[in-house]
């Protein structure tokens, strides 16, 4: 690698829970819980600054067990899924960020930037998304 160049491994995993919901006839209801590897995910990777906006350094994908790599500069560094608007975030926010919807919440395992240092070749991060919802 290039020397300003550092190599991020990473694996993203989600979590679901629906609650409530109506009870079927057989007695069954339509509550859920999954979990397991973000498979596919699309997220960008960009330099976070407590000071400026975020920069975007790399689009990625998650593969079939949610495992990703990108190449990243020096600096802190934030991770966020595709549909996240990165022009409208603001200085600091290195993750997505928080969403309250009526029918639950979305949350997301950041509790600060991953910091790259000069010395840093190779990095891993485990990044994890958790949803809890609650059925009609």
């Amino acid at each position: 690698l290039k020397e300003n160049a550092h190599l991020v491994l990473g694996k993203i995993t989600y979590s679901s829970k629906v609650y409530g919901g109506m009870q079927r006839e057989d007695g069954s209801s339509n509550i859920s819980e999954s979990s397991g590897p973000w498979m596919y995910c699309e997220m960008y990777a960009a330099k976070v600054d407590s000071l400026k906006k975020p920069e975007l350094i790399q689009y990625f994908r998650s593969d079939h067990n949610g495992e990703f790599f990108i190449i990243a500069p020096e600096g802190e560094i934030g991770f966020f899924p595709k549909a996240t608007d990165i022009k409208k975030l603001n200085p600091g926010e290195f993750y997505p960020p928080q969403k309250l919807w009526s029918s639950g919440h979305d949350g997301w395992n950041m509790q600060a930037p991953l910091e790259v240092k000069k010395e840093d070749k190779l990095l891993f991060i485990l990044l994890h998304h958790s949803s809890v919802g609650y059925a009609p």
